[in-house]
């Protein structure tokens, strides 16, 4: 019911009460005052009587009672008819109820601490409203239901406007008879009976669209719509139901208006003049209920929250010790110990040292993958990366840097040649998704002349680096000549597709160790026996598993950027990968890449960081300043985006981003890290720490 002051904490649904007391055991009140135009209402109060809740009054708007209110007499309760709610007092909650006959005159203020109220049932008319059928008005129970049928549905019971349970049981067994039958089901001869059930004394109501008062009374209590605001609607001439919907925006919350539509409609119809069903009503859309938020929360935080993806050799790498990191949402072996009191530390060199000396093997699955083919294909991957694939041979790949519209680096990778018309693409983990995107808008938007496909394949290839010295001899041993691994055969940067044990695999000669490497892939349920195979051949070799930290490890060792270092701020030139910046055709981000700010030599570029006195540690995020004495952000002249304690090197390396960073080699400046109080003295040096000629590569 629409009254004054009926948001206070302490009205509510006369069925709500009902269920708090029924289902839960809960008493919304200690003192509850039942307000009513119908029969249900009685419902609730029987129920407050019996769970020992004091009812002090029942306030029905009907001028006459009939048998339940004669059955609430009997047990002690004040009835009074022909008597509405005015207002709900109280601070901060329902303390007590101002009650008023209809001819205006007050009652009486009756105390208690939660008004049930009960302004009658609105058929849920929703879904079959969505088949196309328009609601019809019912005067005797004030409320819409569905018109006849226009597609194969049938409303029976509550939504069809019967309440009571004998003409739900009836409608609904006949109903149910119709379905089976349209659905070719062939009934028995001998018509069966619905279910019987008491027979059901009829309900009355009378309307009580908005009991008398001055004050804020709300229609929807979810979107704060008030009785005014949808007067107010009417004199700014929103008359249409529709219109006056949005104006005020009643029943766009998530209930869809199934407790404020009728109310709003009748308000709107009295403003107008009119009757509720020249008035009409509102179309109902999807959805049919709400989506409650548990369903986005799901029923545990944590894992629950997103789905955690697991590699085809994740089992191998749990039976192996792993220790795992979260990398976007993947969970990747981090490192392996070989016992308990191994420390992450001397995992991670025994890891690296291991790799260096003899030969390792990583799960690098994660890697975003996508397929692109296409007669336009090559055109296509020429326009998204800065240097040129229109020329790469079949048969072999190449490291590509793309860059956002703006000119800066937005992902690296490699790409492989197939066939004439079949590219293979890898991105980075985290990137994976959003390069898809990326591709797909160009296709899409950008140049929807060309003739080019892709897909993603990060799921459907898993894949394997072996890195090391040893790496050609355990993949000979692994594959049992399934595929030549000479160098003549498989020169650094090239591809080849053979046979391994019925699956169709492909093998890369690329490094990011910078050690002699491949990268296998062979289809995702092959993925483990592949892990397995190789793992067991290289025994002989010395070869072990390493993880994530010791391929970083490597990576920095090299000079190789990855996230740290693409951080949406670095272009190309920053860097170092200018050169590799075609001049001979358009690519995305070629234009602003050529801003004058962009290619200034005092922008902070990619240098390698050696600590003077070695036994200091590098910290990643450390500013580096020419003073350590006076250090803050004006004084800055960059910052350290990777560190590794490297058994290569034997110290702490880092790289970094430091203004004029290029021409810097050999000087001296200061990394600080206010957070610990630390201050480290470091010499400028070339990015690429261990085999800058790369010679391991070809090894």
């Amino acid at each position: 019911m629409v009254i004054d002051n009926n948001d206070k904490p302490g009205v509510m649904l006369s069925s709500a009460v009902r269920t708090y007391v029924d289902r839960f055991g809960v008493a919304p009140g200690k003192k509850i005052a039942v307000v009513t135009n119908n029969d249900d209402a009685y419902l609730t109060t029987f129920q407050l009587v019996s769970a020992g809740i004091e009812v002090p009054v029942i306030a029905d708007a009907r001028p006459t009672s009939g048998d339940m209110a004669d059955k609430a007499r009997e047990m002690g309760i004040r009835v009074e008819t022909d008597c509405l709610p005015h207002e709900a007092q109280g601070y901060l909650g329902v303390s007590n109820i101002l009650l008023q006959r209809s001819d205006k005159s007050l009652i009486e203020k009756i105390a208690c601490d939660c008004i049930a109220v009960s302004g009658g049932y609105s058929p849920n008319v929703n879904l079959v409203s969505q088949s196309g059928v328009r609601p019809v008005w019912r005067e005797d129970i004030l409320g819409f239901v569905p018109d006849a049928p226009i597609r194969a549905e049938r409303s029976a019971g509550a939504c069809n406007g019967t309440f009571d349970l004998a003409g739900c049981l009836r409608e609904g067994y006949e109903a149910g008879r119709q379905a089976a039958k349209a659905a070719g089901v062939k009934l028995p001869r001998k018509k069966g009976a619905a279910p019987q059930a008491a027979a059901s004394a009829p309900s009355s109501i009378v309307a009580v669209w908005r009991s008398p008062g001055k004050g804020k009374a709300f229609v929807d209590f979810q979107n704060d719509v008030t009785a005014k605001d949808i007067e107010l609607a009417h004199r700014e001439g929103m008359v249409s139901i529709e219109h006056s919907k949005r104006y005020t925006t009643l029943g766009m919350a998530t209930d869809q208006g199934k407790t404020s539509n009728v109310n709003g409609l009748a308000l709107l119809a009295k403003a107008r003049g009119d009757d509720i069903p020249t008035v009409g009503t509102t179309r109902y859309r999807p959805p049919y209920v709400p989506v409650a938020i548990a369903a986005f929360a799901g029923h545990e935080r944590g894992r629950h929250f997103q789905p955690t993806r697991l590699s085809a050799m994740h089992t191998v790498h749990e039976k192996l010790g792993a220790v795992f990191v979260e990398t976007g949402l993947w969970l990747r072996p981090r490192y392996y110990p070989v016992n308990d009191r191994e420390t992450m530390t001397r995992a991670i060199w025994r890891e690296a040292a291991g790799v260096r000396k003899t030969a390792g093997m990583c799960d690098v699955s994660t890697l975003g993958k996508i397929e692109v083919f296409g007669p336009d294909a090559a055109e296509f991957l020429n326009r998204l990366y800065i240097n040129g694939f229109a020329k790469l041979a079949v048969g072999r790949a190449r490291y590509g840097l793309m860059l956002r519209e703006d000119g800066y680096v937005y992902d690296d990778g490699t790409t492989s040649r197939l066939a004439e018309d079949h590219y293979f693409m890898t991105t980075t983990t985290a990137n994976a998704a959003g390069v898809l995107s990326h591709m797909d808008y160009h296709s899409q938007v950008v140049w929807p002349e060309l003739d080019v496909a892709f897909c993603s394949a990060t799921e459907q290839w898993c894949g394997v680096a072996v890195a090391g010295p040893q790496a050609r001899n355990v993949l000979d041993a692994a594959f049992d000549g399934a595929i030549d691994m000479s160098d003549e055969a498989l020169p650094f940067m090239g591809v080849r597709e053979f046979n391994w044990n019925g699956a169709q695999a492909r093998i890369f000669r690329i490094s990011f160790s910078g050690e002699l490497a491949f990268e296998i892939n062979v289809p995702w349920g092959y993925g483990k026996a592949m892990w397995e195979c190789i793992y067991q051949a290289g025994q002989e070799f010395d070869l072990i598993p390493y993880g994530t930290e010791a391929l970083g490890v490597m990576r920095i060792e090299k000079g190789h950027v990855a996230g740290n270092e693409l951080d949406g701020r670095s272009t190309a030139q920053d860097m170092g990968l200018g050169r590799m910046m075609s001049s001979k055709k358009p690519f995305i981000g070629l234009p602003l890449s050529q801003r004058e700010g962009m290619a200034d030599e005092m922008r902070p570029r990619l240098v390698g960081l050696k600590p003077v006195n070695i036994k200091q540690r590098l910290r990643g995020g450390a500013h580096l300043v020419e003073d350590k004495n006076n250090a803050n952000l004006e004084t800055s002249l960059g910052w350290v985006t990777s560190v590794a304690d490297s058994p290569a090197i034997g110290s702490w390396i880092g790289l970094g981003y430091l203004k004029n960073g290029h021409n810097r080699h050999g000087q001296r400046v200061t990394a600080v890290y206010p957070l610990k109080q630390e201050s480290v003295e470091v010499e400028i040096c070339n990015p690429v720490f261990y085999d800058p000629e790369g010679k391991r590569l070809h090894d």
